[in-house]
This record gives C-alpha cells, structure tokens and sequence, in this order.
C-alpha cells in the first residue's frame, strides 16, 4: 500500500515540477527571471529538462514493464555480483585478521595511545591553520600587522570612556543635510563610512562582543587594537573548537574512525574558501562573523557537552548558555539559529528534569546567561536607539540599495539568486596566471535568473560545491537514507547490520543538521550575498559534514575495499579543497596580500610558472 501510494505522489510531484519549470523556461521575461526576450540555450534546455521530468514517471513505468518481462534486473544484479567478487580478490577484508577475543579485550592504555595520537592530530591540524592564517594576514611578513580597519577598537574607547557612542565626532556637515542616509548627499566631505549615525553621534551597528574583548585587550597593553587582530584570534579559536568537537565525536561514537582524518577535516575546515576568505580580508564585517561563529560553535559543543555529562553538566551548560548569548551579540542574525539550538536544549533537559528533579540546576546554569546577555543587548540597544530592536543597521552611512530607506532587508525574492551564488557559482580558473582561481561577481547566472530589484550583489562570490569538493561525499549517507526508506515504503525490514556500533543521538542529530540549515535559510533570504556571508554556515555545515563522513567510516569499517575507497575519496576532495582555498584568497577583492609584500607575491607567481 504505500508503494502505490509512493508512486502517486511522485508522479504527481514530477509532473508538477516538470510543468512548472517548463512555464518558467517558456515565460522567464515575463516573470522577470530573464533580461531578454529571446529564449536563449539556457531556457531550451530548461525546457527540455522539464519535458524530461514530465515523462520520467512512465518512463520508470515502461522499464518497470520491460524488466519483469525479460529479467534485466536479475542479469544485471548477477553480473555486478561477480564483479564485486572479482574486486574483492585485490581488496582483501583485513578486518578479521585480529582475533574478535583480543579485539573485545583491547586495553585501555591501547585506547589511552590512540585518543592521546588523535589529540596531537588535532593540535597539528590547529598549528597548521594558525601559521598559515598568521602568514596571510602579514602579507608574508609574520612580524607585524598592516594596519586596516579598527571600528572595534573605536568602540572600545567609547566603552572604556563610559559611553556607547564612539569617541570620534562627526562632521558637522551630517547635521545639515535633509537626509544624511543618502549617499550622494554625503559626497565632499569625509566621515566614517559604515558607521551608524544618529542624533549626532556615531555608532557602530555590529555587536558589542569583539568590542569588549577589545577593551580588555588595550587594558592590558594601551595602543590601537586592529579588527584583524580580534579576527586573527576568533578565527584561532574556532579552528579549536571545531578540532575539539571533532575529536570529542570521534573519541565517543567513532573509534574506528582513522586519527589521520580529524588533521585532514581541520584542515578543510580552516582553509575553506568562506572561512580562509576572512582571514585574507580582515576588516570589521568578517571580525565579526568570525566572532560570531566562534561562539556558536563552542555554544553547540559545550551543549553536546553538557547533555551527555554526568559530573560536570552545570558547568558545560553554563558555558553553553553564555557561548550562544555572546553569539547574538557578536551578530545579531544568528539570533534564530541560537533559538533553534535552546529549543532543542530545553526539551532533552526538561526531559532529563522529569526523571530527576535535581537537574532543574542544569536547567537554569543554561537558561540564565542567555538572559542576561539578552538584557545588556536590548540595553545596549535602547540606550543608543531608543528601540531594543534596533541594531543601528537602518542609521548606516553606507551606499548602494542598502542607503535605501524602501530596501527590503529580508524577502523570498532573494532566495533563487543566493542559492545559485552561495552553492553553484563556479569561480573562474585560469592555467596560466597565477593563483589560478578567482571569485567572480555576476549580475546574471548563466544568463538567466535576473536578480531582484534592490539585490545587492557587486562582491565576488563562488559556491560552496565547486570551492569545498568534500561536501560531494555527502551522496553517501543520502544514499544510505534512501536505501532505508524504498525500504520502508516497500515493508521491509531494514536490517542494522552493526547493531553494536553507537550511533549519534538524534537530539545530537537534530542539531547538527538544524543549525545549519536555519543559518543557511536566514543567509538566503538577506538582500545580499557576498562570500563572507558563506561564513555563517558553512563552519557548521562543514561540522555536519565531517559528523556524517566519519559515521559512514563507521557503519563500512567491517569492508575493507568500501572503507578505502570512502577514505581515499575524502583523501582527495579534501586537499583539492584545501589548495582551492589557499589559493583563491590570494586573489580576493582586496589583494591584500599582493598590496602588502608585492615582492614576495611575485617571488610566488613565478614559481608556479
């Protein structure tokens, strides 16, 4: 019965979508997709893949037909089984020339040796990120910081001076002007661009955090303390967190998972192309986001943390409530993803407090930091704005459709246009000119999809398939999926064949999944789209991703040639990830790098000649 009840809907889900797509390939002027008339190569061929989803049910059908007539399946079926058995002869399964008994009695100095080879896997992978993340922030130089941009120091003194306004004065000429909003109207004369201004002051719109941090910094040593500074040491610290939980993980649920992998998931987490991209422009906007996703992700961890603990739970919950409020007030978008996380949260411990009244303690070490951070930031607000709402974003002395007063910063308008940038925008390769690999900024998308009125989109962006090809693994626990749902759909059993083997909580689950797909949506919905913006999820898209990879090592660790293919794969995909990333950082919008040390950016462009 649901079988049938599968194949109506599908059919009636493709028949659909084919009709659909085909409506917009033939009247893509008309809905504003496409800036010309003409239906041009990329609409044929729309229309023709839209054809093809119409008939593809009753193809299935027809085949379905032939196949039980003649028996292809079964012949194809046999044939793929020799084949498989003829493989295996050079892939010999390794996995048994142990004896189970010594296997199950493995001591636990052999376990202490491995967890003690996976930490200094872990710490190498972190070294490794922070000198070459040192080395490209330097320009080369690895002695001293170029200056660049310092609105968090600027708030800093505000704060230390017992204000929330920045120190600096505006010109006088801000005053005067009807709408000071305008950008044209703010040509010829100098003022802090970015900035808010409001009621003749000026003031910062990103959150306090890296500015508090920045107090406590020049309290220590008095002097300016640059945005790349505070980025240099989120980003440090993220790449810790992330190595920790991935160690964390593999240590509780995945300990057969090679130690070697959790250098290599490091590393593709601090050279992918969104993440590295802050550390080749470390201005304000991506000092913030580091800061931000710092505090996510150790919020995450010390949740996970806190739940599966059993001696220190107030204390991981407490940092955990504490990590997710500085997230907010590092940047207040990710204020959804943060509710998302305490949802799930507070639903396993009111859990936890309904079989043990004394957890209710574990409960509030949570629940209060997140208070308390919502206050000082509805404060901070207010005192500055008059509105605990207000950010400062809608006072920016910016330019652009984001000067706009009818700008809408949120819309489903802008969802088809981000997708298409932030996953398959491909990034121009050229073979002969060194770094190779340039992000590009297109007003149109294969000459197709216009973008909105109001879409803001002059930075250079490249999608997260064609910049972090590690992700493509990502095919195999779908498939996995799928396999476990034809088969319910079919009735029949799905058999566990590692019964034995721990798997991930789906509490755990829920969050490694949800928090970024609740990132990702809020990314896609903002009226622009750069290749910082990817920051906001990919550092816990790339969690989630590393998460499942190793549970797939997990669930095929019994078949040899299975687990070498999946781990030669990740092998691949991940140090092209890691040499795409490298490289096209050289060549970001602001050439930092080559603007800092030119000599040593020639020295390098010469080599790969």
């Amino acid at each position: 019965m649901r079988l049938i009840r599968f194949k109506i809907i599908v059919t009636t889900l493709f028949v659909c979508l084919g009709i659909g797509l085909l409506g917009v390939a033939v009247f893509a002027f008309q809905l504003g997709l496409d800036p010309s008339m003409n239906m041009g190569p990329m609409r044929q061929k729309l229309a023709v893949f839209a054809v093809f989803l119409i008939l593809f049910p009753f193809l299935i059908l027809l085949i379905g037909k032939i196949n039980r007539r003649f028996n292809i399946g079964e012949h194809i079926n046999h044939e793929c089984q020799k084949w498989i058995e003829k493989l295996s002869r050079f892939f010999p399964n390794q996995s048994h020339s142990t004896p189970l008994v010594n296997r199950a009695n493995l001591s636990d100095t052999h376990r202490i040796n491995k967890n003690v080879v996976s930490f200094l896997f872990c710490t190498l992978g972190v070294v490794i990120v922070l000198i070459v993340s040192v080395w490209y922030i330097t320009g080369g130089k690895m002695t001293h910081l170029t200056p660049y941009t310092h609105f968090f120091d600027m708030q800093a003194d505000g704060f230390l001076a017992g204000q929330t306004a920045l120190l600096v004065e505006p010109p006088e000429e801000l005053a005067q002007l009807a709408n000071p909003y305008d950008w044209k109207s703010r040509e010829g004369f100098s003022y802090i661009w970015d900035a808010s201004y409001f009621n003749g002051k000026y003031y910062i719109y990103w959150g306090p955090v890296p500015a508090l941090l920045a107090s406590l910094l020049k309290l220590i040593h008095a002097g300016i303390v640059e945005d790349q500074l505070l980025l240099l040491i989120f980003i440090s610290g993220l790449t810790i967190v992330f190595s920790a939980f991935l160690y964390y993980l593999r240590k509780q649920y995945f300990k057969s998972v090679p130690n070697w992998t959790l250098l290599l998931f490091t590393l593709v987490f601090g050279f992918a192309t969104p993440i590295f991209w802050l550390v080749n422009r470390p201005s304000v906007y991506e000092t913030a986001i580091a800061s931000c996703q710092l505090f996510l992700l150790l919020g995450i961890y010390a949740v996970v943390r806190g739940i599966n603990s059993l001696k220190h739970q107030i204390m991981w919950l407490l940092l955990a409530g504490a990590s997710l409020g500085a997230a907010v007030c590092s940047r207040v978008n990710v204020v959804l993803t943060v509710f998302f996380v305490f949802g799930v949260t507070a639903f396993i411990l009111i859990t936890q407090i309904k079989k043990d009244r004394s957890k209710i303690q574990s409960f509030v070490a949570f629940l209060a930091p997140l208070i308390v951070f919502a206050i000082a930031l509805s404060w901070f607000n207010y005192t500055r704005f008059g509105s605990i709402f207000e950010t400062g974003i809608h006072y920016q002395l910016t330019g652009g459709v984001i000067s706009s007063g009818s700008t809408v910063l949120y819309s489903p308008w802008y969802v088809i246009p981000n997708i298409i940038l932030s996953i398959f925008q491909p990034y121009t390769f050229s073979a002969h000119q060194f770094p190779f690999f340039k992000a590009i900024s297109n007003a149109y998308w294969a000459g197709m999809v216009r973008m909105p009125n109001n879409h803001y989109n002059i930075e250079p962006v490249s999608g997260i398939l064609f910049t972090i090809p590690v992700i493509g693994l990502l095919i195999v626990p779908i498939l996995r999926q799928l396999k476990k749902a034809w088969l319910w759909i079919n009735e029949k059993p799905v058999i566990n064949q590692i019964n034995a083997m721990p798997d991930l909580p789906r509490w755990l689950t829920t969050i490694l999944i949800g928090s970024p797909a609740v990132s990702f949506v809020i990314t896609i919905l903002f009226v622009m789209m750069t290749m910082r913006y990817l920051s906001d999820f990919v550092p816990m898209f790339l969690l989630l991703t590393a998460t499942l990879i190793m549970r797939e090592i997990e669930h095929i660790k019994e078949s040899y040639w299975k687990k070498r293919l999946l781990i030669t794969s990740l092998l691949i995909l991940g140090i092209t990830g890691i040499f795409i990333g490298l490289l096209i950082n050289f060549n970001n919008s602001d050439l930092r790098f080559q603007n800092i040390n030119p000599v040593l950016f020639e020295h390098i462009s010469q080599w790969f000649q």
